[in-house]
């Protein structure tokens, strides 16, 4: 979940979350930093950590993918030649 805090010598909101091995990260909003642009910070600091969630889980689907693709090329390498060329 996403959080936003202020830096003593930044203009700016930082948004803070964590990521999936549990560090903290935070990143600027780059919205000044007074009470009425909170909102506003806090949607941006929402939408960092759903894109940092997304990439997991396209990074995840890729890692699924290649492990598939590396299943599949060990067993046609186990299949003899002469049957690839047979006309069944």
């Amino acid at each position: 979940m996403a959080s936003l805090k202020r830096i003593p010598r930044s203009p700016y909101w930082v948004a803070c979350f964590r990521k999936t091995n549990g560090k903290s990260t935070c990143r600027s909003t780059k919205v000044e930093a007074i009470e009425k642009n909170y909102q506003k910070a806090y949607k941006i600091a929402t939408a960092f950590d759903e894109a940092y969630r997304e990439s997991q889980i396209v990074g995840h689907a890729g890692r699924v993918l290649a492990e598939m693709s590396r299943e599949i090329t060990r067993g046609l390498a186990r299949v003899p030649c002469a049957m690839l060329l047979s006309d069944s």
